[in-house]
């Protein structure tokens, strides 16, 4: 359960400040086009990225995980990316997020606890702005290694 969320945490970091153009708006996960290692996939999950006030984006993910317990992860960060830390959700204390825009349509992000990185994520946009995937590795908080490719289409 916890590399779920750390998934979403890297997806976060990949996503949330560069919401301007073309990210922004409401992205539903695809479990079928989805993979999880060790298979800990959640039941559902929804991403919705909003433009606020002051040149700030807002990222919400929210779903089912595969407990069966409510996913939930909110941040607002500056679009020109940076650090910061997550608002609410489930992350430990002192869980920071990095993003890096490697290109028009495609990122990098880190989460960091007690400044150790615990997952590097990798996202991409299709070209017709429909599909985002996202590559997240990294550790759960026993130190066992996930990798999770995760699919999202536009709403």
């Amino acid at each position: 359960m916890r590399s779920i969320l750390i998934s979403f945490l890297a997806l976060a970091a990949c996503t949330a400040a560069f919401a301007e153009e073309p990210f922004a708006g409401t992205w539903k996960l695809n479990l079928a086009k989805s993979k999880y290692s060790p298979g800990m996939a959640p039941k559902e999950a929804t991403l919705v990225i909003r433009e606020v006030a002051g040149a700030q984006v807002e990222q919400t993910v929210s779903g089912v995980g595969p407990d069966g317990k409510p996913l939930g992860i909110k941040q607002t960060v500056n679009q020109t990316g940076g650090v910061w830390k997550f608002q609410q959700g489930a992350p430990p204390a002192g869980t920071l997020s990095v993003i890096l825009k490697i290109g028009p349509r495609e990122l990098y992000g880190g989460t960091y606890v007690a400044d150790k990185q615990v997952s590097a994520g990798h996202a991409t946009l299709s070209a017709d702005g429909k599909t985002l995937v996202n590559t997240v590795k990294g550790v759960d908080p026993q130190g066992k290694p996930f990798e999770n490719m995760t699919v999202f289409e536009r709403q």
